[in-house]
C-alpha cells in the first residue's frame, strides 16, 4: 500500500507547470508545483520523505529507493541553489516581495470580479 502512495506522490510532483497559453485565466495554475510543495510541507509529507530516505537497509526501503530519490529530485529541480540555501534576511525579503505581489494580484482580481450580488440589482 505504501508503495502506491509513494508512486502517487512522485507522479503528482511530475506534473509540469502549465504555460501561460495553456491556462484560461491569469491566476489559475501559477506556481502549481510550489503550491503543492507548500501543502506537502504543511502536512509533514516532506518530513516523511526525509525519514524514508535516511536508511535504505530495510527491505521496504530497498524497494522504494529509486522512487524516493526521484521524489527528492522532483522537489529540488524547480529551485536554484540560492533559493535552497537562503539566509534568514534574504528569506524575509523574498517572503515580503511575494506577499506584496499576492496582495497586488488580489486587488486586481477583486477589481475585475464583481462584488455586488445580483439580488440587489434593479429589475425592469
Amino acid at each position: 500500500m505504501i508503495e502506491l502512495i509513494i508512486v502517487l506522490f512522485k507522479q503528482l510532483l511530475q506534473i509540469p507547470e502549465p504555460k501561460f497559453s495553456q491556462t484560461n485565466t491569469l491566476f489559475a495554475n501559477k506556481d502549481l508545483q510550489k503550491k503543492l510543495l507548500h501543502v506537502f510541507s504543511q502536512e509533514s509529507v516532506l518530513d516523511s520523505f526525509n525519514y524514508l530516505s535516511q536508511d535504505f537497509s530495510q527491505p521496504l526501503n530497498k524497494k522504494l529507493c529509486m522512487q524516493i530519490l526521484e521524489i527528492q529530485y522532483q522537489i529540488l529541480k524547480n529551485f536554484t541553489p540560492e533559493q535552497i540555501y537562503m539566509n534568514e534576511e534574504r528569506e524575509k525579503e523574498a517572503k515580503d516581495t511575494l506577499f506584496l505581489k499576492e496582495k497586488e494580484l488580489e486587488k486586481r482580481r477583486m477589481f475585475l470580479k464583481s462584488t455586488r450580488s445580483c439580488k440587489f440589482g434593479t429589475q425592469i
